[in-house]
């Protein structure tokens, strides 16, 4: 019976101390956060009192009167972070002023510091930057993607933070509280550009879309989640479908996408898709369709009107960069006979296009009706070399 007491008393005594220097080490951030790693110094400083607590047996969560830290338990690593303070800017300013910035190398310089202060020590990347309202005034907006080996990970596992836009502090951090084994192999078998290509066939195919706007595509580690899959039609092997709720990982190309309104004025988008494809055979896995949302018009034909630069073709197994390419917009000829699907790439611009090669003519296509182009002659070089 002794024994039993000293043991709970020397157990209950460790969790007492290790919650306290969890709660010592949000302090800590907390201060790095409220004068921007030292940088910002004005009368605010953040509530040291601790308002209440909301801790489970993954996290500690202290939640102080203008803000709160989620800590992981296992090594207080920390996973989330709100900052409200008191003297924010209210309303925020109509216009983003640059003059009273910090700028967008000191934003990102405060961000990494702030990720190494969290206790993160692995490689991340940053994948975006926005400037908006958030928390009540304007802040840098960003996102950085972990990394093993080079690779990325999903996003759904990627670090978020807001910086107040003239002082650099942190007004938000968020994470995933843990990361997925990466799988034992990071090495794909096909191009980025060859499973966008599988991917628009497929849009084309199943969906009737054969114009979008590339929001993302990357190769990245991903523990699949429920709701990022089309249950009611997949191609996944039963092997990735049981990581599902596991800590396990594939390697996959993860493509995001958005249908556009086309026409003479600029509408909302028509529908967002979200697709997976096999990095080793190219089979799409899994493409989801978000739609609709807000008002979005309907599609129409595109019209040739992208611009002098760079083009990519491809036909899924070969894919040419053309640079300084353009295409015309022309009428319709008497005969035109498609080649197979050849996908055109221009920046985040991408449409499934046939070839004729005795016009020399290409063509997209939207229900039943279609749209012509003449491409420019260093391009057409490129389409007989796919379609020899």
């Amino acid at each position: 019976m002794v024994s039993l007491i000293v043991t709970t008393l020397v157990f209950a005594s460790s969790a007492f101390d290790d919650e306290a220097e969890a709660l010592a080490k949000a302090r800590a951030f907390r201060q790095v956060a409220a004068t921007a790693n030292g940088t910002y110094l004005n009368h605010y400083e953040p509530a040291f009192e601790l308002r209440d607590s909301e801790h489970d047996s993954n996290q500690y969560v202290f939640n102080f009167k203008d803000g709160r830290v989620r800590l992981r338990r296992s090594d207080h690593l920390i996973i989330g972070f709100s900052f409200s303070p008191a003297d924010a800017n209210w309303p925020p300013p109509d216009t983003w002023d640059s003059q009273n910035a910090v700028g967008d190398v000191a934003a990102q310089a405060l961000a990494e510091q702030y990720i190494a202060a969290s206790g993160w020590s692995q490689l991340c990347v940053l994948k975006s930057l926005l400037r908006g309202v958030a928390g009540g005034d304007m802040a840098y907006i960003m996102s950085y993607a972990p990394q093993y080996n080079n690779v990325n990970f999903h996003p759904h596992d990627k670090i978020s933070l807001t910086i107040e836009y003239h002082s650099g502090r942190l007004l938000m951090l968020a994470r995933t509280i843990e990361l997925p084994n990466p799988p034992a192999s990071l090495t794909p078998s096909i191009t980025l550009e060859s499973a966008l290509y599988y991917f628009l066939v497929h849009l084309s195919s199943e969906y009737g879309v054969t114009h979008i706007n590339l929001d993302a595509a990357d190769l990245v580690i991903w523990n699949p989640k429920p709701w990022e899959i089309n249950t009611e039609s997949n191609t996944l092997p039963q092997s990735v479908l049981g990581m599902i709720g596991t800590n396990e990982s594939t390697l996959v190309y993860c493509l995001a996408a958005s249908q556009p309104s086309t026409g003479q004025t600029v509408k909302a988008d028509i529908a967002a898709f979200g697709g997976y494809v096999d990095p080793q055979s190219g089979t799409v896995w899994s493409v989801k369709r978000y739609s609709p949302f807000g008002r979005g018009g309907r599609p129409g034909l595109l019209r040739w009107d992208l611009g002098v630069g760079a083009i990519t073709v491809s036909n899924g197994k070969q894919a040419i960069e053309v640079k300084e390419a353009d295409v015309d917009q022309v009428f319709a000829p008497r005969t035109f006979t498609p080649s197979s699907k050849i996908v055109l790439r221009r920046a985040k611009v991408v449409v499934v296009i046939e070839y004729d090669r005795t016009s020399g003519l290409i063509r997209t296509s939207q229900n039943e009706m279609h749209s012509y182009g003449k491409p420019s002659d260093n391009l057409k070089r490129a389409l007989d070399q796919l379609t020899r």
